[in-house]
């Protein structure tokens, strides 16, 4: 708002609203990246790492389009030698926040989870608040309350489900899968043969899997 304000008095530009609310998101994410690090630490960039050998690991992410107006979310579930099992893209443009895009992808890939027979999961993603509200026993009174009681309520059907952040880093094939799903304009399962921008990233965290 604030910005939207000084480029009408300063710069006698109007911007739209649309343009605001995409700075808005922006400046949220930006800032619950930055906020959860401690004064004085050097930022290590965290790379994608494999689940234990029982386990299958999720990731989710979202990403939003400010030409369309729309969210898109991605979910990616890998095994412990970091082979893609199963990747999901879904397309909205009716959810609030970024937040709540990125509770709705969390939720979306616990139940990708179970309807896949996935017992023993790790769910993966990098929105620090999230996660946080989900590894709290008790309930907090925010506006993703609802989100995060759904989540957990699906998360007790698994033998084990743990949830775990990650820095943008280490889950840019979830994004990947995020942003090929505002291209598609659509909602839809990827076996097989994975999209180029997809396979690309996912190509980068097996080579730095190697590397490791």
């Amino acid at each position: 708002m604030w910005l939207r304000r000084n480029k009408i008095l300063h710069e006698k530009k109007v911007q739209s609203v649309e343009d605001t609310i995409f700075f808005i998101c922006k400046y949220l994410r930006e800032w619950e990246e930055v906020n959860h690090r401690l004064p004085g630490q050097r930022v290590v960039e965290e790379r994608w790492r494999p689940p234990k050998p029982d386990e299958i690991k999720i990731n989710f992410d979202g990403a939003f389009d400010k030409q369309t107006f729309k969210f898109g979310i991605g979910i990616v579930c890998r095994d412990p030698e970091g082979k893609i099992l199963n990747c999901r893209s879904k397309v909205n443009n009716r959810i609030p926040t970024t937040f709540a895009v990125e509770a709705l992808a969390c939720l979306q890939a616990v139940r990708m989870g179970l309807d896949l027979g996935y017992r023993r999961v790790v769910v993966e993603g990098d929105a620090l608040s999230i996660i946080k509200k989900l590894q709290r026993k008790e309930n907090d009174k925010s506006v993703l309350t609802l989100y995060t009681i759904n989540i957990k309520t699906f998360s007790n059907k698994f033998n084990k489900c743990k949830f775990r952040q990650i820095g943008r880093k280490g889950n840019e094939t979830a994004h990947a899968v995020a942003k090929e799903a505002l291209k598609l304009n659509g909602s839809t399962y990827i076996e097989g043969r994975l999209p180029k921008m997809v396979l690309a990233v996912a190509t980068k965290d097996a080579r730095d899997l190697e590397l490791s």
